[in-house]
């Protein structure tokens, strides 16, 4: 993806996230949303995407608990003795 992006002839700037991503994704689409506001402009696609990420952190924490709390399966039942 790098090798690919650096082709670009102007403005690029590598960029190697580690494991939790980096800023760009929960930041810029609210600076967008809000130049575009600025212009009149709306971007529903943006404000759903936002909406449903903000969700997420909670949806996550939600089935976790949900796995903790469940009760274990029952044990493999045994072969009949002969």
């Amino acid at each position: 993806m790098i090798e690919a992006a650096s082709t670009k002839p102007y403005g690029f700037m590598p960029c190697y996230p580690g494991p939790g991503g980096g800023h760009c994704i929960p930041c810029d689409p609210h600076y967008l949303l809000r130049q575009l506001s600025k212009g009149r402009q709306q971007a529903p696609l943006v404000a759903i995407a936002l909406a449903a990420n903000s969700r997420r952190p909670a949806q996550i924490t939600e089935r976790a608990l949900d796995l903790c709390w469940r009760p274990p399966p029952p044990p493999p039942a045994s072969p009949a003795s002969c």
